[in-house]
């Protein structure tokens, strides 16, 4: 990855590596000829549950990323599977950042609610603010109020709700 990233002339200075974990592989089966749309049947998630990230890289990945955004960053883009990264201190570190003007942009699975304030634009999907709302979203008029919810319970600038196949 930091290599492809060199390449395209991202610098990979603020990329902390875990010795311990890998990234989750998906795989998605398509079904669909050489002339028609091709549709998603499947989507096989192979996941590393249970093995954590060790706490010295945790604290390492939240003092890379202070020192990127005080250096070089406009913006901060998070982005959380529920695989144990989304701390405590990364979520304090988001709310100092925005109060400092830094965007914040949050994709978080299972955490969108502790925030706060630290949150410019989030990106939950349905389920996503079902949990943190604690509610079924329902039609497209529910899920636009569960949106305006989210935007002012996290005093967010935008909530971008995403909804499968009902779109956005």
């Amino acid at each position: 990855m930091i290599a492809l990233a060199e390449q395209r002339g991202i610098d990979p200075a603020g990329v902390v590596q875990s010795s311990s974990l890998c990234t989750v592989t998906t795989t998605r089966v398509l079904a669909g000829g050489l002339h028609t749309r091709k549709q998603q049947m499947l989507r096989i998630d192979r996941e590393n549950r249970g093995r954590a990230v060790p706490p010295s890289e945790r604290d390492a990945m939240v003092e890379t990323i202070r020192r990127a955004v005080a250096s070089r960053a406009d913006a901060l883009v998070i982005s959380d599977y529920g695989e144990d990264n989304l701390t405590d201190s990364l979520a304090q570190l988001a709310k100092e950042l925005r109060a400092q003007g830094t965007r914040v942009i949050v994709d978080s699975r299972f955490g969108i609610d502790r925030f706060g304030d630290g949150v410019t634009v989030a990106t939950p999907n349905e389920p996503e603010a079902e949990a943190a709302l604690g509610v079924e979203l329902g039609d497209r008029k529910g899920a636009i109020a569960a949106a305006e919810v989210l935007q002012l319970r996290l005093g967010a600038d935008a909530v971008l709700l995403t909804r499968g196949r009902e779109g956005m």
